[in-house]
């Protein structure tokens, strides 16, 4: 169950986070999509893997570690987790710190990691039916680059397939 933040808590980050470093601050919501105090707010500049970045005097930072450090206080070794999963939100109501176990089980439960098999996994360039029909194309003789460049991934990629070491929860015809 998400907890419901009102107005009064939005205005509170700000005020705390505004009194620690205004220049900070005010560069972080003026890169991200401020809505109402229970939405996300999404960056909109630079990112990395969905994430928020920006520069602050050196290297670039996470942006929602920069907003949790100046609503709360500094993670540290901490990480810095999205109770809405979405890594993109730098809404302080919805960041919290926690170890990386934490983080990983919130991912898990959100259903958004692990072992995720085939499809079901977001870097998926296959389907099962592509897995079989390659499967069949190789074994009545196609060769490994044709396949490759047909359904657009690597050779070795093909291979993998073919030889079961990817896609293993689909069983080879006749096995």
């Amino acid at each position: 169950m998400r907890p419901v933040f009102r107005r009064a808590d939005s205005e509170a980050f700000f005020r705390r986070a505004r009194s620690k470093d205004p220049e900070t601050f005010d560069r972080l919501m003026v890169s991200a999509d401020v809505r109402e105090s229970g939405d996300c707010w999404p960056w909109t500049r630079s990112t990395a893997g969905g994430y928020g970045k920006l520069r602050i005097g050196g290297p670039k930072q996470i942006a929602h570690r920069v907003m949790f450090a100046l609503c709360f206080y500094p993670p540290g070794d901490l990480e810095v987790r999205h109770i809405c999963h979405n890594p993109g939100c730098i809404n302080p109501a919805h960041l919290r710190a926690g170890t990386h176990r934490d983080n990983m089980i919130d991912r898990m439960l959100a259903g958004r990691g692990g072992n995720l098999k085939g499809e079901a996994n977001g870097r998926a360039k296959l389907t099962e039916t592509d897995v079989r029909f390659i499967r069949r194309r190789s074994s009545a003789g196609a060769s490994l680059l044709d396949l490759s460049r047909e359904f657009g991934i690597t050779k070795t990629a093909v291979s993998y397939v073919v030889r079961g070491k990817n896609w293993k929860h689909i069983k080879k015809e006749g096995a």
